[in-house]
């Protein structure tokens, strides 16, 4: 590419394509297995609640409201991590298209060999 193009710094390191759609991909996983941890947090959380291990009194009705804010918190963050894996995971076959339009381009303006993977010198 020129210097000073308008797609410098956009493009991976290790393919020469504008999306690395591995680390897209990598990312969606990371965020469901996060979402996975949660739900155990969230369950174990749930089962310390003061009425199912037998507490009473002013203590234990402080502790379960700070419990029950807690879980709830818990369960927002698992819809956000739910909602954003879900955006990733959508965006990997937008990220394997725009990478196809880039290498076309790229092989139509004759700056790619298309048998290789290899970028043609200036």
């Amino acid at each position: 590419m020129a210097a000073g193009g308008a797609s410098e710094g956009v493009t991976t390191v290790s393919s020469g394509l504008p999306y690395d759609v591995y680390a897209i991909q990598a990312f969606a996983d990371a965020l469901k297995r996060a979402a996975k941890q949660l739900d155990i947090a969230i369950g174990t959380c749930s089962k310390q609640q003061p009425d199912r291990l037998e507490f009473m009194g002013k203590a234990a009705n402080q502790y379960g409201a700070a419990l029950t804010d807690q879980i709830t918190r818990l369960k927002n963050l698992k819809i956000e991590l739910d909602a954003n894996a879900t955006t990733f995971q959508d965006a990997v076959p937008v990220a394997e298209q725009a990478n196809q339009a880039y290498r076309a381009a790229l092989i139509a303006a004759k700056k790619i060999n298309p048998f290789e993977n290899t970028f043609f010198k200036d």
